[in-house]
């Protein structure tokens, strides 16, 4: 009786201590890059600094960042999916993670939408895709995005290359 009782304890434990983890997923081998989590591991996605194409229109300028390629070279199935990074600063990723749908035509793709006016005021015509997001680890952040169409999607961290005004995007793609 005291051996079942043993057991039974021990069983307990080890299956509270898997459903308490979110699996074993593997680690990021460096920061600020995002990788798709995968049954077989983490995939880097593809990275772009940014263009941005700026066009004066009446009274404001219209702002656009156009990637070379018309898809992306790293191309997943499923309409969920689920991505890992580390950062350099522990940031709310509500205020600096944002996940744009494309626009794709024969010679690139497009998208990061925004508007300028004469005071400076800036207008992000295309607003973020919703995503669930949480820390692992206390180091990493982990992001789900579900129902996802075919499509080409970027991901900007927030984050500014060096001294230099350009953003670096990472790009994917569902088929």
């Amino acid at each position: 009786m005291k051996r079942i009782f043993i057991y039974l304890l021990i069983l307990s434990f080890i299956s509270f201590k898997a459903l308490s983890q979110e699996g074993n997923i593997p680690v990021p081998e460096y920061k600020n890059s995002v990788y798709v989590i995968t049954k077989d591991g983490l995939v880097p996605l593809e990275k772009q600094r940014t263009k941005i194409i700026v066009k004066a229109a009446l009274l404001k300028f219209k702002n656009k960042v156009v990637f070379v390629n018309p898809k992306s070279t790293l191309r997943v199935n499923g309409s969920s999916l689920k991505f890992i990074y580390e950062p350099t600063e522990m940031v709310d990723p509500e205020t600096s993670l944002d996940i744009q749908l494309l626009t794709s035509n024969k010679k690139n793709r497009e998208g990061f939408y925004s508007t300028t006016d004469m005071s400076f005021n800036v207008t992000n015509n295309n607003p973020s895709l919703p995503f669930k997001a949480t820390k692992y680890k206390n180091r990493y952040i982990v992001f789900e995005i579900n129902n996802l169409p075919k499509g080409e999607y970027g991901v900007s961290l927030g984050l500014k290359d060096g001294n230099s005004s350009e953003t670096l995007i990472h790009l994917f793609g569902i088929d």
